[in-house]
């Protein structure tokens, strides 16, 4: 893409819940990425057993404003 925009709550999440990893999360933005108030997650949850996956951003400018996050986890 050439820019990447998610706000308002807005949110891409890779979870497993059961045995197995969680998957990679990646972007490719020419331009930018940017979010306000967004939420970009890759985890295993409570009860799960694997890995959380990658986050992987590629890009010319990253804004992450207003309590955004990116997270990568093991709840499991």
């Amino acid at each position: 893409a050439k820019s990447v925009f998610l706000s308002d709550g807005g949110f891409l999440r890779n979870n497993t819940f059961g045995q197995g990893n969680a998957g990679n999360i990646v972007i490719n933005a020419q331009d930018s990425v940017s979010f306000n108030q967004g939420n970009i997650s890759s985890r295993v949850q409570q009860g799960g057993m694997g890995k959380g996956g990658d986050i992987r951003i590629s890009t010319g400018s990253l804004e992450l404003l207003n309590g955004s996050q990116l997270s990568s986890a093991t709840f499991g």
